[in-house]
């Protein structure tokens, strides 16, 4: 595990012994290279890179700011960087995926994400990248989940793939069972292999 902020300390005291290594450094490219180089030397299951760096500029100095942009442009290329590395590995282009999601976004000229009846809050990528996989829109591949659109949907009926389904999606990627008692993707269903 590979993370941008210091709070995410607590996961090594939470998990004794089920995270291998955790590095923590909030310089951006420092933890990027330090996964990249993980990456090559050693054979993990599971890598999880936290880049802190568009979340920390949006709430220091808003979104769509300069240097919310500048942090965006940062991290798009740490993100061509860990894909360069993975295609320019044999062995790793032919067994790596990539899931790449935020965990919110923001309304540009704000530094909050609070309100969630607001479509820049609550909308974020979700894009899966690697081996085995064919490009393509999730929607069509699932047609059992309901695109969303522009509005925010309610809890009945058909669902939009949510962030709480990536952690079954990263485990029916592993060939592991949902994770116990939860409700996202508990059948592992979310399709993003051809």
């Amino acid at each position: 595990m590979f993370a941008g902020k210091t709070k995410f300390e607590m996961w090594g005291r939470a998990w004794p012994g089920a995270i291998d290594r955790l590095v923590i450094k909030p310089r951006q490219s420092a933890l990027v290279k330090a996964a990249i180089r993980d990456l090559r030397t050693d054979d993990h299951d599971l890598v999880f890179l936290h880049m802190a760096s568009p979340d920390s500029a949006g709430h220091d100095a808003g979104w769509d700011s300069a240097p919310y942009d500048e942090a965006v442009a940062e991290t798009d290329a740490d993100v061509d960087r860990v894909v360069s590395a993975i295609t320019a590995d044999p062995e790793l282009a032919g067994e790596v995926i990539v899931v790449l999601t935020a965990d919110h976004g923001g309304l540009p000229g704000t530094s909050t994400h609070g309100d969630r009846f607001r479509p820049e809050n609550y909308t974020v990528p979700l894009l899966v990248w690697g081996a085995g996989i064919e490009p393509g829109d999730l929607y069509d591949r699932n047609p059992g989940y309901r695109d969303p659109g522009t509005t925010q949907p309610g809890y009945d009926g058909p669902q939009p793939v949510r962030n709480g389904d990536i952690a079954n999606l990263v485990t029916d990627l592993l060939d592991v069972g949902p994770v116990p008692g939860s409700q996202f993707d508990a059948r592992q269903d979310l399709a993003v292999v051809e």
